[in-house]
């Protein structure tokens, strides 16, 4: 399948004693993924790509990336309230002022393809997606 492994250790790592990151590369998108365990509280995903964030990986995750700008947040949470979704928590990363963002938002209830479409069709919505861990 062409899957190469490269473990490297690091004492001077980032911010955390413990941190896994995982990159892959293909022929249309490079991506990487970070994540650690905080005592009892358990993983976290801490990083995605270059946005810096803290996100329980549990249950339903609605991601979008959105240009950094006032009320997009708003704007998401609206149609979620629309459609009875509850936010159960919420991270956000951004590249700079004005600059790119990512929000991550846990929620109760699974968001239908229509609801999805809504958020995508908010202008400055890049990309929206959802997982189900």
């Amino acid at each position: 399948m062409g899957i190469r492994i490269n473990e490297r250790k690091e004492r001077d790592g980032e911010n955390y004693s413990h941190l896994l990151t995982i990159e892959y590369a293909t022929d249309v998108e490079e991506r990487s993924f970070a994540g650690t365990v905080f005592g009892t509280i358990g993983p976290r995903t801490v990083r995605i790509d270059l946005f810096s964030f803290e996100v329980n990986p549990d249950g339903i995750l609605l991601f979008y990336t959105n240009t950094d700008k006032p009320g997009m947040l708003a704007q998401v949470g609206s149609i979620l309230a629309d459609a009875s979704i509850n936010i159960a928590g919420l991270s956000l990363g951004r590249s700079a002022v004005g600059g790119k963002a990512l929000t991550v938002v846990s929620v109760d209830n699974r968001i239908s393809e229509d609801v999805l479409a809504r958020i995508s069709l908010i202008e400055g919505v890049h990309e929206a997606k959802v997982v189900v861990l």
